[in-house]
């Protein structure tokens, strides 16, 4: 009997062991929670968001109202820092089109419908091609603005044909001006206030203008400005011949002042990715049925492969994070998580098509 007692004790140990190492259901719960905070971290950086602003934006429609609501550039900068947050839990288990022009919903500081924000990978891609060439070679990256003339405007929104010869041209004028260096992408967009109802009784089309993103290896200083205006002569409005051209190297942010009655516009930093999202906010209303409004030059296929790459690295990052939590619901032990996620990013290498970085 008692042999019978002992051998049942034997068994019961047997089924219990190794069950002291399995994690408590609290231990389980920190451990996914590390997990889900380093997996966010590099999702961020993923999504470009080291490459936007962390100052908030007034937009035009909260600067008669801010004062109403005493709104302060806490306020604008807790929005700008929600919008990254939002931003940076973008993932998808799919490769999405290049092309798609996606929107999320920034909540409203002043209780209001909450405001779009729109971005896309195509301008995403480009614009991170761009200043990772101006941050490894020197040079500028900047937003240029152009009205373009009515006779222009009309002819361009004939047909297919007519719009795409109009971007080609527009791709010519800047190599003509800036020298094979130059590259960058071209957005066009129908100008506001859009079409009259007379305009439309006379068939009438809508002015356009262009946004492009350019980078140039000597920068624009008054004598680039210059050349590029010149090469443009024939495509710019006769009546704004002086100020149909804008071209900015610096952000401009509009903040509040503190200590006067109205806001201020301040130039804050370098252009970055929030105006390649900037550039998207028409992107997804072809002006000619067919046509997209957004080209690039100069680039080759770099933003097609850097969507490509960005997508395997984010499959690798899910694949680890996935492995990470399926081992934390069987171990205490699951390792450096960060050097974890981050060696999966880093398994997959950066394409030799782009421009190559100093890692040093």
């Amino acid at each position: 009997m008692a042999q019978t007692n002992t051998n049942a004790s034997a068994q019961n140990s047997n089924l219990y062991e190794g069950y002291e190492h399995i994690p408590s259901a609290e231990r389980v719960l920190k451990n996914r929670d590390n997990i889900d905070g380093a997996y966010s971290s590099h999702l961020y950086e993923l999504n470009g968001n080291n490459n936007r602003s962390v100052y908030g934006h007034l937009y035009k429609s909260e600067v008669s109202i801010f004062r109403k609501h005493s709104i302060s550039n806490k306020d604008i900068d807790h929005r700008q820092k929600t919008l990254l947050s939002l931003m940076g839990d973008i993932a998808s288990g799919r490769r999405e089109s290049m092309t798609k022009v996606s929107e999320i919903e920034i909540p409203s500081i002043i209780g209001s419908n909450p405001l779009p924000y729109k971005h896309c990978p195509a301008t995403t891609f480009g614009m991170e091609e761009l200043l990772d060439i101006k941050n490894e070679h020197g040079g500028e990256v900047a937003h240029i603005c152009m009205q373009l003339r009515k006779d222009v405007c009309q002819k361009a929104q004939l047909d297919k044909h007519e719009f795409n010869w109009l971007k080609g041209r527009i791709k010519r004028a800047f190599k003509r001006a800036l020298g094979g260096e130059a590259r960058g992408m071209v957005v066009l967009e129908i100008s506001t206030p859009r079409r009259s109802l007379k305009d439309k009784l006379t068939s009438t089309k809508p002015q356009l203008h262009i946004h492009a993103i350019i980078y140039n290896s000597d920068g624009f200083d008054l004598k680039v400005r210059r050349r590029i205006r010149q090469s443009f002569k024939e495509m710019i409005a006769n009546e704004h011949v002086n100020n149909a051209m804008i071209a900015q190297i610096r952000k401009r942010v509009n903040r509040i002042n503190e200590y006067g009655p109205s806001y201020t516009s301040e130039r804050i930093t370098d252009i970055d990715l929030g105006i390649a999202d900037y550039l998207c906010k028409e992107l997804d209303k072809p002006i000619v049925k067919g046509c997209s409004n957004l080209g690039f030059f100069n680039m080759g296929n770099t933003v097609s492969i850097r969507h490509k790459w960005r997508y395997k690295q984010l499959q690798s990052l899910n694949a680890a994070a996935s492995h990470l939590k399926s081992r934390a619901q069987f171990s205490t032990d699951i390792g450096d998580v960060d050097k974890t996620l981050d060696n999966a990013v880093k398994s997959v290498p950066r394409p030799p098509e782009l421009v190559r970085l100093n890692q040093s």
